[in-house]
């Protein structure tokens, strides 16, 4: 068993959600390299599992030049990464919820390690509204002014963080909440055998040869943001060939996605795909969304799909071609019977 190639998108507002590892901003430059770790899509609040209310944040930090790392929280408008505030502005500020507990902000060119454990810290329950705390954890070097320069004076980078208060489930009214649904399962080929795969129209529950995508479609009906999670599970012949995964992300109400898993597995050295399924056969795709928020669980959201492959198109094509031929020698056959004179 094998874990497959997947790929998803899933929409935040008018933006799409960026990963744990953020991209520099258009403020970055090359002065300093940034990188994020260990940021979870939902830092769930007084949660019971984690009694310290900890939330420990890796930050890798390499410059050659000494400088300053500063960690701030920003608010984003209109949920856009790349416009900010600073943090504490506005009702659901993650500066209202959480605070960032002081650390070594020097930066030694010389210091034998590159990774800082930032520790963000919830605030006490009863200073912290029952609400989604929802923003930006901004990360970002400033050169000492002599080794700054004109073209790079500054590295920084944005990752999105979402806080919420364990059980927040029970100051919600009913339906605000609701998990996310798949809408449509569609099992879509990867790649063409030949030209006549290309010709010819796929039968639905058919796939003329492998592999192939599975594509899921979400929608959230609720009125409130929730975390989901996708699974998939491709199974022949009762065995399972591959597994895959979308790590748990955070969806909008009234929004809608795509996410989706190849049935290959990629060689990272040679980039080339080897196909998972087999020639001929029944493969059963097993789909799961599992929805939360707040620590509360809601029920698995399932699409299962069944597809029979079997490569049917071109001896198809090559009888279809044999039976055409041989109605035009019938013809013409027949033709030069009746054009035949009387002996």
């Amino acid at each position: 068993m094998v874990n497959l190639i997947i790929v998803g998108t899933v929409i935040i507002g008018s933006s799409v959600a960026t990963p744990s590892l953020a991209e520099e901003t258009a403020e970055s430059s090359t002065v300093a390299r940034l990188a994020v770790e260990n940021l979870p899509a939902e830092f769930i609040l007084g949660d019971p599992s984690n009694p310290e209310n900890l939330l420990e944040v890796k930050v890798v930090l390499e410059s050659k030049v000494a400088g300053e790392l500063r960690v701030e929280f920003v608010d984003f408008i209109d949920r856009n990464p790349l416009n900010t505030l600073p943090g504490g502005l506005l009702p659901f500020s993650l500066a209202n919820a959480l605070t960032i507990e002081p650390f070594e902000t020097r930066h030694d060119p010389d210091s034998k390690s590159n990774v800082r454990t930032i520790r963000v810290l919830a605030k006490d329950p009863n200073e912290v509204d029952p609400r989604i705390y929802f923003g930006g954890l901004r990360v970002s070097f400033i050169p000492d002014p002599s080794k700054a320069t004109i073209k790079s004076n500054k590295a920084s980078l944005v990752n999105p963080l979402t806080a919420v208060p364990f059980g927040v489930m029970d100051y919600l009214e009913d339906e605000q909440a609701l998990p996310v649904q798949i809408t449509k399962h569609e099992i879509q080929p990867l790649v063409r055998s030949s030209f006549i795969d290309e010709v010819i129209p796929d039968i639905p529950g058919i796939v003329n040869f492998g592999p192939v995508r599975s594509v899921l479609t979400l929608a959230s009906f609720g009125t409130v943001p929730v975390f989901s999670s996708v699974d998939w599970e491709f199974q022949h012949a009762g065995e399972t060939l591959a597994r895959s995964e979308v790590a748990k992300r955070m969806f909008l109400p009234s929004r809608s996605s795509e996410v989706e898993a190849l049935s290959v597995l990629r060689n990272p050295v040679s980039g080339t795909d080897l196909n998972l399924l087999p020639a001929f056969g029944f493969v059963d795709i097993h789909a799961s969304v599992a929805s939360s928020l707040g620590g509360s669980e809601f029920p698995l959201e399932k699409s299962s799909s069944r597809m029979l492959i079997i490569q049917w198109k071109e001896p198809a094509a090559f009888f279809a071609g044999i039976l055409f031929l041989m109605f035009l020698l019938l013809k013409v056959r027949s033709r030069f019977k009746r054009e035949k004179p009387a002996a």
